[in-house]
């Protein structure tokens, strides 16, 4: 996979306790030039998209919600 990863957006999320958290969009050109994305936190850890546009922390499976929605 290619490392060049190019972060295009932050997003301050707050988790349960209520602490603010940023969440990454990262863009990659990939293999063959398509595009590739990914939500990562400040250490790189990786960041689902989960429903109603939270995101879960991969590893903990923590819930972080955006703070303008």
């Amino acid at each position: 996979m290619n490392a060049d990863w190019t972060t295009t957006r932050k997003i301050v999320c707050l988790n349960d306790s209520g602490e603010r958290v940023l969440v990454f969009r990262q863009h990659s050109p990939g293999i063959r030039n398509i595009r590739l994305s990914r939500y990562v936190l400040g250490n790189g850890a990786p960041v689902e998209v989960v429903a109603d546009s939270r995101f879960c922390v991969v590893e903990s499976r923590i819930v972080l919600r955006p703070m303008n929605v």
